[in-house]
């Protein structure tokens, strides 16, 4: 299932990602066909570093959440010796799910079945009735750790391969704009909140190339956009988001990453409160860098997390037509809780599970795997900018902001995995 070039010899295989003289094409059989969803779980999902959480939601001894790669289910958790674990929430006895809860603080972790109880690092502390297992060594039945498991920048990440590159040999140039993200505090710091969640009925990658794509925001929107300024009495924000149409730029990025970004930040809070922010950024950072923290910017780190201006978006796939998401807000260390609360507000209109534009997003990704349901077309066509895209030494695609750049970079990667290249 790799890239094919059309131009070339034809000794790569044919897949369900044409790049050529037509144009950039995937098959509609990607969101569709649920041989290809089973097998992006182990090709993917099995192999890449995948988002699992972050270290403020573990802050202290015993802190723990439970979470997923691909279907695989998982308990991250921070051990007494403050080190972070993450491993499979499987009994190691019948199998059943140990932890049941979403998040909180235990000392240890008993499986409902038979009792066996595990610490907070995943160690067999209790073996029911253990007189009944004779020889048997504790040691060697605790939880199942998961390969391999890092952290940058307070974001942790883990893997199901026992081997392959480095987190930040994953990350490469996109490393930049965590950086960038994580720098919107003037401190440094980022704490996460108890996320919004909600299903739609559509494949994963329906949100992983739709969280960076500009082209959709002044068509789909535009009914939103409408209501809000009979709401709150702007006239100009329709204006201003058509002005803003095509302004700043998309980059894709090897390994899939990618992004989206504008010039200037969010107008929605108080004009003195935004000056006194810029100024905490400026004495920081200094000026060049605080104007570059403080751009809009929709940062993908494939293949399932979004880091964007006051969220982490997290993708999580259940089917081939189902995908669950969590929404995190993430409040910034340096400024007031004032500050905080009001990007809270604005984050609930925009991007909550009733605000104004997720739920447009949804009906579209609804649309999408409905439309993509029938035979009659095989072939998407994400060509949009190809001819004006430029590419840098380290690979990195750039274009103006309404071209489709990530989503190309995003299904060459996804082409080179399902190859298992």
């Amino acid at each position: 299932m790799a890239v094919r070039n059309e131009s070339s010899s034809g000794s790569l295989p044919e897949g369900m990602v044409i790049e050529g003289q037509g144009g950039f094409k995937v098959s509609t059989l990607v969101y569709t066909d649920e041989r290809i969803f089973e097998d992006e779980l182990k090709k993917i999902f099995g192999r890449s570093w995948v988002y699992v959480g972050h270290e403020s939601e573990i802050e202290k001894p015993g802190d723990y959440k439970t979470t997923y790669i691909g279907r695989a289910p998982l308990i991250l958790s921070r051990g007494q010796d403050q080190r972070i674990y993450l491993m499979f929430n499987t009994c190691r006895h019948r199998g059943n799910t140990v932890c049941r809860d979403e998040r909180g603080h235990a000392d240890s972790f008993r499986c409902p079945y038979h009792g066996w109880t595990y610490d907070s690092s995943g160690a067999l502390t209790v073996l029911a009735e253990g007189e009944g297992y004779a020889g048997v060594s504790t040691k060697e039945l605790g939880l199942v750790q998961v390969p391999r498991v890092a952290s940058y920048r307070g974001l942790i990440f883990g893997s199901l391969s026992p081997e392959g590159e480095s987190l930040e040999e994953y990350l490469g140039a996109a490393k930049k704009y965590v950086d960038l993200w994580v720098e919107r505090s003037s401190v440094g710091i980022v704490h996460l909140h108890r996320p919004h969640k909600f299903i739609y009925p559509g494949n994963w990658k329906l949100q992983a190339d739709n969280g960076h794509d500009s082209y959709h925001g002044r068509y789909v929107h535009e009914s939103a956009m409408k209501t809000l300024e009979r709401a709150v009495g702007r006239s100009s924000l329709n204006e201003r988001k058509t002005a803003l149409h095509g302004q700043g730029a998309v980059r894709g990025f090897p390994r899939g990453h990618g992004l989206l970004e504008r010039p200037g930040g969010r107008g929605e809070l108080p004009a003195e409160m935004l000056r006194d922010y810029m100024n905490k950024l400026d004495a920081a950072y200094g000026a060049e860098r605080a104007a570059e923290i403080a751009m809009v910017r929709h940062v993908f780190i494939f293949p399932s997390l979004y880091l964007m201006d006051d969220n982490v978006r997290v993708i999580c796939p259940v089917s081939v037509n189902e995908t669950l998401v969590y929404s995190y807000f993430a409040a910034i260390g340096g400024v007031s809780d004032i500050m905080n609360s009001g990007r809270l507000k604005n984050l609930q209109w925009r991007l909550g599970q009733t605000g104004f534009f997720a739920t447009d997003d949804l009906e579209m990704f609804a649309g999408c795997q409905s439309g993509m349901e029938g035979t009659g077309m095989a072939w998407l066509n994400l060509s949009r900018g190809l001819h004006r895209e430029t590419t840098s030494p380290t690979g990195e695609k750039v274009g103006p902001s309404s071209d489709e750049a990530p989503q190309r970079s995003l299904y060459r990667e996804w082409a080179r995995l399902m190859a298992g290249v």
